[in-house]
């Protein structure tokens, strides 16, 4: 490809351009990955084996992160004997959803958070607009989360991801300081630089 201005050598360059999506293009892109979360939420509900069913939710919301799916693998933590994982899933729910949230899962919601232990804290992550989150391997919502992480006593891994780039944490309550003090403690997680190739 040769692009010629007036009175300046002939410009080659090495190879050609990439052209911007046409018009729609992106969302049909959008609409696909959303029929593909679809699909992968269909194969999560015939799983009979919770870890399969959760890796299936997972990738659901990480094509499309609607916060049904926020409430579905709450429910997977429920059946999975994990109460404060759940709790933690369900409130982001809650809070995403807001009025419209229909009475029924209300209820689940109220149940799990009562089976918070009283041990558990809070920590407010401050990250990257758009990062997938992830505590322990486990996807707990993309940023930001709009509720304060729930955390149960002890160490834990935090992960974001944002394309292809990632960055991680170790936190635990002691290195929070004081946890019982009524408010979430702040976290800050910055991604690495992208890296731009020419």
């Amino acid at each position: 490809v040769s692009l010629v201005i007036l009175g300046a050598p002939a410009i080659v360059m090495a190879a050609p351009m990439e052209s911007l999506p046409r018009p729609g293009e992106c969302a049909l892109w959008a609409g696909q990955a959303r029929l593909l979360a679809r699909r992968l939420l269909e194969r999560a509900t015939q799983s009979e084996q919770p870890a399969v069913a959760r890796f299936y939710v997972e990738t659901a919301f990480q094509l499309s992160p609607a916060p049904q799916l926020l409430y579905n693998l709450g429910l997977l933590r429920l059946r999975s004997g994990l109460p404060l994982e759940a709790a933690d899933l369900l409130r982001r729910y809650q809070v995403q959803v807001g009025p419209e949230l229909p009475a029924d899962h209300r209820a689940v919601i109220d149940k799990a958070l009562h089976q918070v232990p009283k041990d558990s804290y809070e920590v407010e992550l401050i990250t990257t607009v758009g990062a997938v989150v992830f505590v322990d391997d486990r996807l707990v919502g993309k940023a930001p989360l709009g509720t304060p992480l729930l955390l149960s006593n002890g160490p834990h891994r935090l992960r974001i991801e944002l394309g292809y780039r990632q960055t991680e944490a170790r936190v635990s309550e002691l290195d929070l300081g004081e946890r019982n003090t009524g408010s979430a403690q702040r976290l800050r997680l910055r991604l690495p630089k992208a890296v731009v190739l020419i």
